[in-house]
C-alpha cells in the first residue's frame, strides 16, 4: 500500500475540502464495548426506550467515542 501524502492544517482547514476515508459505523456493540471500556455506562448510548425519553429522541454516541471516529488521521484513506 503506497504511504498517502503528508498534509498540512492548511490543506485540510479550508472550504470545500474532502477528505475521503474509510467508511465505519456507530454500533450499539460499539457504544457497548466503549461503555465497558471507559465505564461510561449511561443509558442514553444504548437503551432505545431510555433514550426516547430525552430531548435526542433515541441513543447517542459517546462524546469521546465520535472523536476517535473522526479525528484526523483515524482512518486508513480509501483506495479507488
Amino acid at each position: 500500500m503506497a504511504e498517502a501524502a503528508q498534509l498540512w492544517l492548511e490543506d485540510i482547514l479550508r472550504t470545500g475540502a474532502d477528505l475521503p476515508g474509510a467508511t465505519s459505523h456507530c454500533t450499539v456493540d460499539a457504544f457497548r464495548a466503549f461503555a465497558d471500556l471507559t465505564g461510561d455506562a449511561h443509558p442514553i448510548h444504548y437503551d432505545p426506550a431510555y433514550a426516547a425519553a430525552t430531548r435526542f429522541g433515541k441513543p447517542i454516541a459517546h462524546g469521546l467515542l465520535l472523536a476517535a471516529y473522526t479525528a484526523l488521521g483515524a482512518t486508513p484513506p480509501r483506495t479507488a
